[in-house]
């Protein structure tokens, strides 16, 4: 490939040499000697998806993120309508509340009206978006704060168990799980905003994005089910901050046939959360595929479903 400078063209090159990387082994002694040579200079680290930020304290990070932007909007930049929802920014806000205030409800705090969960993620909050028509947007933006601020106390103060089950919209999940997923949901939320306001959208810190694509990639054996059988294994590598390489089972009992992987994709770490948010789709993605394309496909078009 001839370059011409151009970002775009940069990033093929290089999606592509990781596919060459990842087909086509180098030679034994070559690969001895460029490990010898790394592992000179320091020792061998964790997997780049390795990371000691607790989904609480990304969750925080989330929330004040999202609240750091709604203190600085105008009146005009409150009623913009957001994109694939049709409702204010103000109506986006009163949505998140009626979110966070059912993950109170399953902390058990007193005092919470929370909706009711219905399995429809947008239907539960419509009565709570439809109350904030005509409240001033800084009462909106207090109520959710408030109910944020009780939530990540409990969280922090009496925390659960992460490992045990949570039920939200008909689904089971981990309270580490749910957690991230909310705050890839918040964070989504607040590039929602941002967009509506004609503001840059932002990417989280690689802490977060690191919780974000571990998960995105370990439950595609789950999202995979809800489609067919599948079976065999992937891999995939998301690069930039927050990125890394997994060797990804997609049957659901996690045995993966010996041998090469079926498929090895290729994608930017925040372009696959965009895409599990359901904010791009996988042509925007513009992953690099070598292998059962079928089954990439498949792996793409359910990886929207990361989001509740």
């Amino acid at each position: 490939m001839e370059l011409n400078g151009d970002g775009d063209d940069v990033t093929r090159f290089v999606a592509e040499a990781l596919v060459t990387a990842e087909t086509e082994p180098a030679p034994g002694p070559l690969r001895r000697r460029v490990l010898d040579a790394a592992l000179s200079q320091r020792p061998a680290g964790r997997p780049r998806h390795s990371v000691d930020l607790s989904p609480v304290e990304g969750y925080r990070r989330t929330v004040d993120e999202l609240a750091s932007l709604l203190t600085g909007l105008t009146q005009l930049e409150w009623a913009a309508t957001v994109e694939h929802y049709g409702w204010t920014v103000q109506g986006l806000v009163g949505h998140v509340l009626a979110v966070e205030q059912l993950l109170a409800a399953r902390l058990g705090l007193d005092g919470v009206d929370a909706p009711s969960d219905d399995p429809d993620h947008i239907a539960m909050s419509r009565g709570v978006v439809e109350a904030q028509a005509d409240r001033p947007p800084a009462d909106t933006v207090a109520d959710w704060r408030a109910t944020a601020d009780r939530v990540i106390d409990a969280l922090t103060t009496t925390p659960p168990d992460l490992t045990a089950p949570v039920t939200v919209h008909g689904i089971e999940f981990s309270w580490s799980s749910l957690l991230i997923v909310r705050s890839l949901e918040l964070w989504t939320h607040t590039d929602d905003i941002r967009r509506a306001a004609g503001q840059p959208l932002r990417a989280p810190d690689a802490e977060r994005l690191t919780l974000m694509t571990d998960l995105a990639v370990r439950t595609l054996p789950l999202r995979l089910a809800t489609t067919g059988t599948f079976r065999g294994t992937a891999r995939i590598v998301l690069t930039g901050p927050g990125g890394g390489a997994w060797s990804q089972s997609l049957g659901l009992d996690g045995s993966a046939p010996p041998g090469e992987p079926n498929v090895r994709l290729i994608a930017d770490a925040v372009g696959f959360c965009r895409l599990s948010a359901g904010r791009i789709d996988a042509d925007e993605l513009g992953a690099t595929i070598a292998g059962d394309q079928l089954l990439a496909a498949a792996i793409l078009a359910t990886a929207a479903a990361f989001a509740v």
